[in-house]
């Protein structure tokens, strides 16, 4: 029997929390958005430690710190498919952006991308894990993106702990500036262990 069109039953809509296929994850909360193009945006005060859920084949998200703060990377595998999209890419005039390593993290700038792009934000990069970054074509693994033109890229890099193995991509760099860039300045290796040269 079928109901008379007048009764209307009530419609119940409730909201859960957003749903993501995502696999990096940024701790605390605070300050943290994830958009459905695959940025992971890091603008509160932190520190903040970024996992991701498997780290066995990278992930085409791509993190993006909009303020000055600690971020460990922790285990990471982050290769962007978008071109001009670096792994992390830093907004330009920040008080300062320290990365810290833990575990093996591997991280690959898009074309005409740097791996870790700090748009001359003074970057220090520290801690007891290893890095493996690669930059895309034009560009440096570590500094500036090639794409970048109206900034002091390429400057104000500090590396004083981790495993660091930097790769270019033929016609880019391994650390400071990128092709369309003019000359690195304020790079500096800090060592703390011997070197065999």
């Amino acid at each position: 029997m079928s109901r008379p069109s007048s009764i209307r039953e009530a419609v119940k809509i409730r909201y859960g929390e957003q749903t993501r296929n995502g696999k990096l994850t940024v701790t605390p909360e605070e300050g943290v958005t994830y958009s459905g193009n695959g940025r992971v945006e890091i603008a509160g005060a932190g520190p903040y430690t970024v996992t991701m859920a498997d780290s066995g084949t990278a992930t085409r998200e791509f993190i993006e710190i909009k303020s000055s703060c600690t971020v460990t990377l922790e285990q990471l595998n982050i290769y962007p498919n978008a071109q001009k999209v670096p792994a992390i890419d830093i907004d330009e005039g920040l008080e300062k952006v320290t990365l810290k390593l833990e575990g093996r993290n591997i991280l690959k700038g898009a074309e005409l991308a740097a791996a870790i792009d700090n748009h001359g934000t003074p970057l220090e990069i520290t801690g007891s894990g290893s890095l493996d970054a690669t930059a895309g074509s034009g560009s440096a693994a570590i500094g500036g993106s090639c794409y970048v033109y109206s900034v002091p890229v390429g400057k104000n890099i500090t590396i004083s702990g981790g495993d660091l193995t930097l790769r270019s991509n033929g016609d880019g760099t391994c650390l400071g500036a990128g092709a369309a860039s003019s000359a690195s300045t304020g790079v500096q290796i800090i060592w703390s262990f011997p070197v065999e040269m």
